[in-house]
């Protein structure tokens, strides 16, 4: 444990992250959602994570709420921690979300046209520049995020015994 936290602290104080990786740390302990919007919050910044009851870090609890700040300050407690922008991989989280969505829409009998039109609007892009990510993103990413979200539904099905939002079967 002492190890750890030794590379952890470390870490923080590397932007460049040559002894762990803080982003994988933060998703670890806080979960993707979280880590996502301290991401796009504090990215390229050092926040500090106040010790002590006391010190409640307020910005902090704005962004995440108040579980994953407790989360965050249970692990990363009296640290100065690099949030790295990872503006990259953030892009091309958001561009494979516009390839699937417009593979939905197009599942609904909308026209290609009509379905880039709806992202559009609904991203505030032009309608060029959807066309541009959908034949500019890496389709075997598309097809990994794709699977994710097959295996993901599954877990919220097999949970439940349901698909989400189904009614339950009434059996006498």
């Amino acid at each position: 444990m002492y190890l750890f936290r030794m590379c952890q602290r470390e870490a923080l104080h590397h932007p460049s992250g040559k002894f762990c990786d803080v982003l994988s740390e933060l998703v670890h302990h806080i979960g993707y959602d979280a880590a996502t919007k301290l991401i796009k919050h504090f990215g390229g910044t050092t926040i500090r994570i106040p010790l002590g009851k006391r010190a409640w870090p307020r910005d902090i609890e704005a962004v995440l709420g108040r579980e994953s700040t407790k989360k965050l300050l249970a692990v990363f407690c009296g640290s100065e921690l690099y949030v790295p922008r990872r503006h990259k991989e953030i892009l091309l989280h958001r561009n494979i979300s516009i390839c699937l969505e417009y593979e939905e829409t197009l599942r609904t009998g909308a026209s290609a046209q009509e379905a880039v039109n709806i992202l559009a609007r609904r991203y505030n892009f032009s309608d060029r520049h959807i066309w541009s990510i959908l034949k500019g993103t890496d389709p075997e990413a598309v097809t990994v995020e794709r699977r994710r979200r097959r295996v993901v539904g599954q877990d919220k099905e097999s949970a439940s015994g349901a698909p989400d939002g189904s009614v339950p079967l009434k059996t006498n």
